[in-house]
């Protein structure tokens, strides 16, 4: 700033004058027929200098300020004077072609000389060669016009200064602001400049204006041009077109950035939008067209960029980038709006590219991860297949899937993990224990385990994870099974449920735990297949056992009597309750039974409902084994769907509270497409009665026949040394622990 203080006879005058030379402030204080004293003068004096070195002190001294000087040969004018510092050079509204230009810097000292070189794009010719520092760009005397000019800075000047410059364009007028050699005005319109502006702003200022649409090209492609705020450089120059804005391998953090579009024309209009996510702020608002994103002299990082394209631009291109982010190095390209960066991870973004593509043509690169998003915890996600209800809803992370408490089969299942790091891989395998079929082949990431429409029941499963989700994560898995509800947790490839006894899985419990965590329980997981076990049945007729005998019984391999409750809806047997309790005081475990006579559904239901008042009254608790004895003759030969009457009976059971049903007759009757048909009822539900060798009960036990069932009544004449009376006995062999465990 220069201070000049003009005296005159008859006025003081103050002038401010800018570097440029430019009057930016006067006071005029007229003297005549006033009473300003000398004294007034040198007091204005004092104030005005403290003004100019307090409020408009610069923190580059006078003497380092440089000064941008330029002038314009305009058609039918000539050469106009110099202007400086942003004035305007030419004229509007005339119509007239600027033809040639000089530009010069002044006001320079040792430290920021350099030189200023420009171009000019003329009418029939095209670019000219650069010149500089004075050196005439463009012709005189040839009525050709100037189309465009391209301005930039060289040596040390250009360490410190941006130059700035944009031109009135016929047709278009003001153009957006061009800095360091970008081209502004047009090219194939054969339209003139008609005016031009050129300023010097330091390093790390805002442009002095918009920065969009600098220049248009009729014929030529759109371009993107963009530019970042670096730690400890500040603002770089623009780059354009797939250029790399930032640094690599400095590890220095991009702190903003500015986006704009060049080279455009109606068919390619529009605007380039774009948002960035920022340390400790989140994402800002969308901002466009050479507009500021982020922070400056804060310190806080991008984190993430999102940038995408409006307008006609829009419909034609497509717009990519990619980053240069902390601890990934370059990651895939992002387009149109998508994220590109990371979130949660707390890392720097470097390094920035940005391109146009035309629409239908490929991406500069992969796309693959273009963005990582750091997740807290993995999940797994996993899904049963129900008896009558099919598949359920995906649950998660230890819910429930299945159903408990209504008797219901899990006939398959599938799992997947979700949500894995960045820098972990793998996935879940599984595989199924299945009625009648075995272990299967383990399957992976939600293929499915088990069967659908055969109506066979998963027994027991395994869980195992892969790939490096292994290394940090333990899979727990527990079962819900038939009569024994919750199981304890197995993990790791473990088995959870059962196997050889018959046992449905009704419900499933899967979650992971990082290594070194706690379990989510304990208990025991699986329960293999038992030793037979053999069991005894009595009614009112075997009500002369004494307390003795029970004991007897059981001290000679007996761990089980299965009662008999009542028969059809008028009989209850009036011994239970002394049996009952004659059994468990020897340490047995009770069972019951019903005799059966219905002919229908509803008569089962009604049968059914008799049995489970009188096991109530009795105290049976709801996991006990209730047998339908389905033998009577008057029964099984009347017509009907039989197999829908055993249904009913189970059902009706299992609305009543007892789910732990199993179905007595004998081999006749029983068998693929029979009275009770095997194709339609699970065999692990049927206790079967067939005598091979009555006279040997022993031999026949050897035999054993009929393992596919539930159990085999092998005998009605079995007897037992020791009791009160030397009378036969039934007496079964339990092949699944049903009975017995």
């Amino acid at each position: 700033m220069v201070f000049i203080f003009l005296v005159t006879i008859d006025d003081v005058n103050f002038v401010i004058i800018s570097k440029a030379y430019k009057v930016i402030w006067k006071v005029d204080l007229t003297m005549k027929n006033n009473r300003i004293t000398g004294g007034l003068v040198v007091i204005l004096t004092v104030v005005i200098g403290l003004l100019l070195t307090t409020q408009w002190s610069s923190p580059i001294s006078a003497a380092q300020q440089p000064s941008v000087q330029y002038r314009t040969h305009v058609q039918d004018i000539g050469w106009q004077p110099y202007v400086a510092n942003g004035q305007m050079a030419g004229t509007t509204g005339q119509g007239k072609r600027l033809e040639a230009t000089t530009i010069q810097l002044a006001n320079q000292d040792s430290t920021m000389m350099g030189s200023i070189q420009y171009q000019t794009h003329i009418q029939n010719i095209g670019w000219q060669n650069w010149t500089q520092d004075g050196g005439i760009s463009g012709t005189s005397g040839q009525s050709l016009r100037l189309e465009a000019i391209r301005i930039k800075l060289s040596g040390n000047i250009a360490n410190y200064y941006d130059v700035y410059y944009r031109v009135h364009a016929q047709n278009f007028g003001w153009l957006g602001w061009a800095s360091n050699g970008q081209a502004a005005g047009t090219a194939g319109y054969g339209y003139r400049l008609e005016a031009l502006e050129v300023v010097l702003v330091p390093k790390g200022q805002p442009a002095p204006g918009s920065t969009a649409n600098a220049f248009y090209n009729l014929n030529g492609e759109p371009s993107v041009q963009y530019r970042t705020h670096v730690q400890d450089i500040g603002w770089q120059n623009f780059v354009s077109d797939g250029q790399t804005s930032g640094t690599t391998g400095q590890g220095k953090r991009l702190e903003a950035t500015t986006i704009q579009l060049g080279n455009q024309n109606a068919a390619t209009s529009g605007s380039i939008q774009y948002q960035t996510q920022i340390q400790n702020i989140g994402w800002q608002n969308w901002v466009q067209d050479g507009a500021l994103s982020g922070t400056q002299g804060q310190s806080l990082r991008l984190e993430t960029i999102r940038i995408k394209l409006t307008g006609n631009i829009a419909n034609s291109y497509n717009v990519y980038y990619r980053v240069h982010a902390q601890n990934f190095g370059w990651l895939g390209w992002a387009s149109n709006g998508q994220d590109a960066g990371t979130v949660g991870y707390g890392y720097r973004l470097e390094a920035l590219q940005i391109v146009l593509v035309p629409k239908g043509q490929p991406a500069p690169g992969d796309t693959t991860n273009p963005s990582y998003t750091r997740k807290p915890d993995p999940s797994i996600h996993y899904q049963t297949n129900v008896q009558n209800s099919g598949w359920q809803t995906s649950v998660a992370d230890g819910a429930t899937a299945g159903t408990m408490g209504q008797a219901l089969r899990v006939e398959a299942f599938k799992a997947n993990v979700s949500d894995l790091p960045d820098n972990m891989s793998g996935g879940v395998t599984y595989k199924a224990y299945v009625q009648n079929v075995g272990w299967q082949s383990a399957v992976n990431d939600n293929a499915v385990a088990g069967t659908s429409g055969q109506g066979l029941r998963v027994e027991a499963l395994s869980f195992n994870l892969t790939g490096t989700l292994s290394d940090s994560y333990d899979i727990y898995y527990r079962t819900y099974v038939q009569n024994y509800g919750w199981l304890g947790w197995a993990s790791n490839g473990q088995t959870a449920g059962t196997s050889g006894r018959g046992l449905r899985i009704e419900a499933i419990q899967v979650q992971l735990v990082k290594k070194g965590g706690t379990a989510p329980g304990g208990g025991t997981a699986y329960l293999p297949p038992i030793a037979p076990s053999d069991f005894i049945d009595v009614s009112s007729h075997q009500s002369w056992l004494t307390q003795a005998d029970y004991k007897a019984m059981y001290a000679a391999g007996i761990k089980t009597a299965v009662i008999k409750l009542s028969e059809y809806t008028t009989y209850k047997n009036p011994y239970a309750a002394t049996q009952i309790s004659y059994a468990r005081n020897a340490g047995m475990k009770i069972a019951a039974y019903h005799y059966a006579w219905f002919t229908n559904s509803t008569e089962a239901a009604i049968e059914a409902t008799y049995f489970a008042n009188y096991a109530k009254v009795l105290g049976l608790p709801s996991d006990t084994v209730m047998v339908d004895d389905y033998e009577e003759g008057y029964a099984v030969n009347s017509s009907g769907d039989k197999v829908a009457d055993l249904n009913a009976f189970r059902n009706t059971l299992a609305q009543q509270g007892y789910s732990n049903v199993v179905n007595y007759s004998y081999k006749a009757i029983t068998g693929s497409g029979n009275i009770v048909d095997t194709d339609r009822l699970n065999t692990k539900d049927i206790w079967l009665a067939q005598y091979p060798n009555e006279a040997n009960p022993a031999a026949a036990r050897a035999l054993q026949y009929n393992s596919e069932f539930a159990a085999w009544q092998y005998s009605a004449s079995k007897y037992f040394t020791g009791l009160s009376q030397n009378k036969p006995l039934d007496i079964s062999i339990d092949y699944t622990g049903r009975f017995t465990n």
